[in-house]
């Protein structure tokens, strides 16, 4: 039905508005809210929110934004960096 359809494309959406900022950010080291593989579709995102979400019902009534960047994070960590030495 319509609303559902509705409803999934606007979490469509969402998530690919989020991965493509967190791709904004890879010009920045370090600054990355996650590093998902470059290959992962909205309908990949979509699921592991999904699973995410049952996983945890506790973090239903995060913002949405924090919640999906959570999700996003724990499911895809970066790799810890070391920041460049200072100049002395």
């Amino acid at each position: 039905p319509f609303e559902e359809v509705l409803e999934a494309n606007y979490c469509f959406g969402y998530l690919r508005g989020m991965l493509s900022y967190n791709n904004i950010l890879r010009v920045y080291p370090g600054l990355n809210l996650f590093c998902p593989p470059k290959d992962l579709t909205n309908t990949q995102a979509d699921a592991m929110l999904r699973k995410y979400l049952k996983e945890h019902p506790d973090k239903q009534t995060m913002p949405t934004l924090a919640l999906a960047a959570r999700a996003l994070a724990d499911e895809y960590p970066c790799p810890a960096t070391t920041p460049p030495p200072s100049k002395k």
